[in-house]
């Protein structure tokens, strides 16, 4: 979020604002940092708060002065949560059965050994991934915000390239689209419209000889 603030008294108290509001939602401050240069002030936080409290969290942080921008990105970790537990279970089963087995079953000493070399590759797997899915499972129940907070008033954040790059893309795009599909109808036609005026000339030559005969007959006599 790109929030403006009227001047560098105002940017002080929003930054400190923007802490309070972080901690008291449960959260913490990543990262911050102030710059004042006369009149003119910028300071950039990077917060984390539980994910339940996002709305609580834009709401706050809305209230600390006017939004010239704000972008929002969302990741979806799910399938990667799911993954992980999938080869976690798998890992469970394969330690429990090794388990078994050198528990259970005669075997000689290189058996043994192999047996529990790896079984100990697998718990040092199992140990990793469970560490990661923890880890994602952290990341997942935090959002993460960061804050640009500056003096002005400012204005709305323009999409790169402004309207008029858009709309010649635009043009552009449907220019490129157009060419390609006459392309392609030359293409097609071309051949059939080839074969069609064989046709024609073909059938005029054929009359014409079909006259030519008629007028080359004796006329009976009278």
């Amino acid at each position: 979020m790109q929030i403006a603030v009227v001047d560098n008294r105002g940017l002080s108290q929003a930054t400190n604002d923007a802490i309070a509001a972080t901690r008291r939602l449960g959260g913490f401050v990543v990262a911050s940092s102030v710059e004042t240069n006369g009149d003119a002030g910028r300071a950039h936080l990077v917060v984390r708060v539980p994910s339940a409290r996002v709305q609580d969290a834009l709401a706050g942080f809305s209230a600390l002065g006017t939004i010239t921008g704000q972008r929002v990105s969302v990741q979806d970790r799910q399938d990667e949560l799911d993954q992980l537990a999938r080869r976690i279970d798998t890992l469970r089963v394969q330690v429990a059965e090794l388990n078994v087995r050198l528990r259970t079953e005669t075997l000689s000493d290189p058996q043994r050994l192999r047996l529990e070399l790896q079984r100990q590759r697998l718990e040092a797997e199992l140990n990793q991934l469970t560490r990661d899915r923890s880890a994602i499972t952290r990341e997942v129940e935090l959002a993460e915000f960061s804050l640009e907070l500056h003096t002005g008033e400012g204005d709305a954040v323009a999409p790169p390239g402004g309207r008029f790059d858009g709309a010649v893309r635009d043009a552009l795009h449907v220019l490129s689209v157009a060419a390609g599909v006459a392309l392609f109808l030359l293409i097609v036609l071309a051949p059939l419209s080839a074969v069609a005026l064989a046709v024609v000339l073909a059938r005029r030559a054929f009359r014409r000889r079909a006259d030519a005969r008629l007028l080359d007959r004796p006329q009976p006599s009278a």
